[in-house]
């Protein structure tokens, strides 16, 4: 309020108009309980920041929570898809085996049976024609 006689006091002592004066006083003074801050609002202002970034460092932790747990569940679908599928190759290279080697099987009997069919037929020509 001394700020407000002193300023009253200078613009009188220019001969402004006193009800000029004074009305410059009070738009002034009117102004400034309105529109400037106060320390108590800045410190209303700091208090309400503080709490807001406390929750927003609660939303961030909660939020990497969630994902490293989205991240967990994603990792072990993964391995149980790639167990499946390596189990059901080992399945199918199993079975796969089995055919090749019974295929092999009767592959070596049919040479085994040419071979002695031929054997047969070289010694039959051979004791035909020798006597």
């Amino acid at each position: 309020m001394a700020y407000a006689i002193s300023l009253y006091d200078a613009l009188v002592s220019i001969n402004v108009p006193k009800p000029q004066a004074l009305a410059v006083v009070e738009s002034l003074e009117q102004t400034m309980t309105s529109e400037l801050t106060t320390k108590t609002d800045l410190q209303q202002l700091r208090d309400h920041t503080d709490r807001e970034f406390v929750a927003v460092r609660a939303d961030i932790q909660q939020l990497r929570a969630d994902m490293n747990r989205e991240f967990a569940a994603v990792r072990a679908e993964m391995a149980r898809g790639f167990e499946e599928q390596t189990q059901g190759r080992a399945a199918d290279v199993a079975l796969l085996r089995s055919e090749m080697n019974v295929a092999i099987s009767r592959a070596s009997m049919r040479s085994t049976l040419f071979m002695m069919g031929w054997t047969s037929l070289l010694f039959a020509a051979i004791q035909f024609l020798g006597s």
